[in-house]
């Protein structure tokens, strides 16, 4: 990644997320603009799964953040990563409505794995407890992907109160992907070879800058904590 690539990541990072967390938290703002075309009413999705993705993270709590307080609360469905970041929700009963504007939630401990890491948990690597978020797609409930790159579209939709598509389209723009490139994929198998390459190139800097996991959420924290004063 060139310097020219890598200041417009930061930017990226930057202006969607440490600028705007004042609307984080603790409302409806931006969050449930985020509904996905083929939500609809009703409980026809009963399942909704895919994978936690920094390398793949095994050990992670997945949630269904309903009331965007960026906590898996009591009540709230959720489930633990396995191996390959794999979970899956059970949904069965939640109209899809209410599903479709919630967000996904994934605390990981420092107990939990990355297979980057080859085998060590988070603290054995050095690294610390993190957090990361993806708006819920119902359009291909098996498909739900949570990374460094969807949180960034979460955080850039409650900053600026826009929709999953129009935040997601903002990214794209700024990590020169095509039009047509997804964001909610699996970067090492998805996609043709220099969209994958383009989104592998993205996350290391994400990884690696540091500007995400907990050093962010911390900071996230501490907006939406003065915004509510």
């Amino acid at each position: 990644m060139n310097l020219a690539q890598k200041t417009l990541i930061a930017t990226l990072i930057a202006g969607s997320v440490l600028h705007g967390c004042g609307g984080g938290g603790g409302g409806s703002t931006g969050a449930a603009s985020g509904t996905d075309a083929g939500a609809g009413k009703g409980n026809a999705v009963e399942t909704l799964s895919g994978k936690v993705i920094d390398g793949y993270i095994e050990g992670a709590t997945v949630c269904m953040d309903f009331n965007y307080n960026d906590v898996c609360d009591s009540g709230e469905p959720s489930a633990v990563t396995g191996v390959g970041g794999l979970y899956s929700l059970d949904i069965s009963g939640l109209d899809n409505t209410n599903v479709a504007s919630a967000i996904l939630l994934v605390s990981i401990p420092v107990t939990a794995k990355d297979a980057d890491d080859n085998g060590l948990t988070f603290e054995q690597a050095g690294k610390a407890a993190a957090a990361m978020k993806a708006p819920v797609n119902l359009a291909t409930p098996s498909a739900n992907i949570i990374s460094p790159l969807t949180t960034i579209v979460v955080e850039r939709m409650r900053a600026h109160g826009v929709s999953n598509a129009v935040a997601t389209e903002w990214v794209r723009s700024k990590l020169g992907l095509a039009p047509t490139g997804q964001l909610n994929v699996d970067f090492k198998v998805d996609g043709n070879e220099e969209e994958r390459a383009k989104l592998a190139d993205s996350y290391q800097f994400v990884r690696f800058s540091k500007l995400w996991g907990d050093q962010m959420y911390q900071q996230v924290e501490r907006n939406r904590r003065n915004h509510l004063r």
